[in-house]
């Protein structure tokens, strides 16, 4: 919040343009994070965006009207290993962000971009 950041309490899905934002959504009583995209449109019938994995992960659907519904598992844009993680896991993680291109109501279309893309057209680490 120092920074200028709107701070969200964690775990608490925050809406913005139709889509539900949150560090991880959760499947029943257990709270247990959903873990692909695809089950997250599945279960929730909704378009949202997490992270909490460090996969790129997007499912698109369409609810009973027709309407567009995408989720996105986009978990880190750093450009440095994770002790906590299993080198396997560094290795094979996806580093970007994702652009929204045309949010109305849910609907929009993403644009992966991955961090070696902005490193190499912006510089720096």
């Amino acid at each position: 919040e120092s920074y200028g950041w709107t701070v969200h309490p964690f775990l608490q899905p925050y809406l913005l343009g139709g889509i539900v934002f949150s560090h991880y959504v959760v499947s029943g009583v257990k709270g247990l994070a959903i873990t692909s995209a695809r089950a997250i449109l599945t279960k929730l019938h909704h378009s949202v965006v997490v992270g909490h994995q460090q996969t790129l992960d997007i499912a698109m659907a369409y609810d009973v009207t027709g309407k567009p519904l995408t989720a996105i598992i986009a978990g880190c844009c750093y450009p440095h290993d994770e002790a906590y993680l299993t080198p396997q896991i560094n290795i094979g993680s996806w580093r970007g962000v994702v652009m929204l291109y045309g949010v109305s109501d849910g609907v929009f279309t993403p644009n992966p971009v991955p961090l070696s893309y902005l490193k190499s057209r912006f510089g720096g680490r």
